[in-house]
């Protein structure tokens, strides 16, 4: 445990690894907002979690890369990590995450192409992606996707046309 002062207010920083130990294996929603967490996603082992529907880490101070573990995470409709510090690639592996219906990984430094096997998620509308290093075409089958952000990336090529929600 330690404390960060910004701005004049004592926030509590603690190491995911250590706050995410007393979490149920068998939890179906994890959602952190009470403090902020450090260290990696490695660390914090998220794979023995395997019933998650809903994973959102946001607004944390997480770094390292995005583990490819993840993507065993077959129930999971709803990954959000945007806005930590998460770089490296976007492992092929969430590809395989056929239930995922929400991907949020703005605001972090991930860099590389997006890759391919994202064409996989039928079930996807939701993507943002914003403001990271990420460079490469944009795959045509992100047409699927009702909420697409790409913007400040080095991305090129023509953006897919978007299904109309009904």
């Amino acid at each position: 445990l330690f404390l960060l002062r910004a701005g004049g207010v004592m926030q509590v920083c603690r190491p995911i690894s250590t706050e995410l130990r007393w979490v149920s294996e068998d939890t179906d929603a994890l959602d952190t907002w009470t403090c902020t967490l450090t260290g990696t996603l490695v660390e914090a082992n998220l794979t023995r979690f395997s019933c998650l529907v809903s994973l959102k880490i946001e607004e944390h101070k997480l770094t390292g890369p995005i583990p490819a573990e993840l993507g065993t995470l077959r129930a999971l409709r709803n990954l959000e990590l945007s806005c930590n510090e998460l770089e490296g690639c976007i492992p092929r592996e969430l590809g395989s995450l056929t239930e995922l219906r929400r991907l949020g990984l703005g605001n972090n430094k991930l860099r590389g192409e997006i890759p391919q096997e994202l064409e996989n998620l039928e079930n996807l509308r939701y993507l943002n992606l914003r403001c990271n290093q990420l460079d490469g075409t944009i795959p045509a089958a992100l047409g699927q996707v009702y909420h697409l952000d790409l913007s400040q990336n080095e991305l090129y090529g023509e953006v897919p046309l978007l299904k109309l929600q009904s």
